[in-house]
């Protein structure tokens, strides 16, 4: 394997050492074009050598702690279990590796080969149609580049501009904004010829001595650190990281292959993260109706009524839940209604539904709550409202929309038997249970990216996620 790291595996030794051995082999005496010519180098003959006595000390029983092979490394199981990744890339484990040691830093005028500002457009405010520039807003909280709302300024503006264009792997910081947000990076994977604002940074790297992906991941990290934050000059309302300043910014920096092994890494967390905040995002309880069942107006599986007043001046505190159209809004010392309840909104937001899983509650008169279930589980009504487009029933007529209950009440519906409802409940779930595993999953692995991040700043990784 060129340029790789072999771990070697003999599963009749396995449960005889506490170690495992790397040998890394960079040529194999032949070249990489496609006729595969042979060359001088060759690192196979001294990597098998090698490998022939670390095996022969453990067959033996001979101890291997002095052993250093001069193609090789021989790591402790604990070391590589130690963090809870099990990575069996050897290099991670090399005294001058990533786990055990700190990374020279640089400048990143030293690794850069142009740092430059935007440029200012009044119009990229308002237009929507032109040439697309890039602001502050078009970088997530996770330093991704989000295109959508992104503005445009008319290509009379741009003309003249195209040495600001974005290319695939610039990094793109934000320079001037509220403090707290100076320093949000992202890397630009798809050229915008459009440019970008005045309140953003351009760097351009030397890609033989830094990935771009590794730097944008660097320097997102600082930010979320609070690095920017301390060197940031500050005015009224606003704070900024000059180019200066931002080009003394040190950071980091392994080698090109290191940094590659990292960005790897990260990446194949970060695909996963995505992959489970997809499903939270997309998930919503199904009914899969049966033609069978009869259809029914909504009122008579149920009765909606308006919830009581309670100014907030007149709130409480004590351990009833005050409920209104976005939820739990608040605490009383008194309560009207038994429950477990089922909340909707009334005025404001609609659509929203709620199941209370308390015993009492108080209703708000932002709120319409299910009064009578007429003999029909809780659990299962609240998916049969969710089910329905309340939003699309709302009186818009006012400033504020509001839900009519009788507009409710008209809606048909199939019920299927109480029976029924119990199973479909106990199957959604079991779904949900699944799904809330992606919860779970995603702060596991962003612990994970953090604790990379942290060893590459030569800092303590952050404690694992708790089961």
């Amino acid at each position: 394997m060129v340029n790789g790291l072999i771990p070697c595996l003999d599963k009749s030794l396995a449960k005889k050492t506490k170690t495992i051995a790397f040998f890394k082999v960079d040529n194999d005496g032949f070249g990489l074009g496609a006729q595969r010519r042979e060359i001088d180098k060759n690192d196979l003959p001294q990597a098998l050598a090698e490998l022939g006595e670390y095996l022969r000390r453990l067959r033996a029983g001979e101890s291997v702690e002095d052993l250093q092979p001069t193609l090789g490394l021989v790591v402790p199981k604990e070391k590589i279990s130690a963090n809870g990744d099990y990575n069996l890339n050897g290099e991670r484990y090399r005294e001058n590796g990533i786990a055990l040691t700190t990374f020279p830093f640089r400048t990143i005028k030293d690794i850069a080969v142009e740092v430059r500002a935007g440029f200012a457009s009044g119009q990229s405010s308002v237009e929507t149609m032109g040439v697309p520039h890039v602001r502050p807003m078009n970088i997530n909280e996770d330093g991704k580049f989000v295109a959508e709302g992104m503005k445009c300024i008319s290509e009379e503006e741009f003309n003249g501009r195209d040495d600001y264009a974005l290319d695939a792997g610039d990094v793109l910081f934000n320079n001037t904004n509220s403090v707290e947000l100076v320093g949000k990076t992202c890397l630009i994977e798809s050229s915008i010829r459009g440019g970008f604002s005045n309140h953003m940074t351009r760097i351009r790297v030397n890609r033989d001595l830094c990935v771009p992906r590794f730097l944008a991941l660097l320097l997102h990290s600082a930010w979320r650190k609070g690095q920017f934050t301390e060197r940031a000059t500050r005015w009224v309302g606003q704070a900024g990281i000059n180019t200066k300043s931002l080009s003394e910014f040190q950071i980091p920096l392994p080698p090109l292959e290191i940094q590659k092994e990292i960005v790897t890494e990260i990446e194949g967390y970060q695909t996963v993260i995505d992959g489970a905040r997809a499903v939270l995002d997309n998930y919503h309880p199904h009914i899969s109706i049966n033609p069978d069942w009869p259809i029914v107006e909504l009122g008579e599986a149920l009765t909606l009524q308006r919830g009581y007043d309670l100014p907030k001046q007149e709130w409480e505190q004590g351990p009833y839940p005050i409920v209104g159209s976005n939820g739990i809004i608040g605490f009383h010392s008194n309560f009207k209604e038994v429950g477990p309840g089922v909340v909707t909104g009334r005025s404001g937001t609609l659509g929203k539904v709620h199941y209370i899983d308390y015993d009492y509650y108080w209703p708000h008169n932002t709120a319409l709550f299910v009064k009578d279930f007429k003999g029909n589980d809780p659990k299962y009504l609240k998916v049969l409202l969710e089910s329905i487009d309340l939003k699309t029933l709302g009186d818009r007529t006012a400033a504020v929309p509001s839900l009519d209950r009788k507009n409710a009440h008209h809606v048909k519906v199939h019920l299927p038997p109480v029976s029924e409802q119990h199973a479909i409940v106990a199957e959604i779930k079991a779904e949900q249970a699944l799904v809330a595993s992606n919860r779970e999953l995603i702060a596991r692995l962003e612990k994970k990216i953090q604790a990379t991040l942290a060893r590459v700043w030569g800092e303590d990784a952050p404690a694992p996620a708790e089961a």
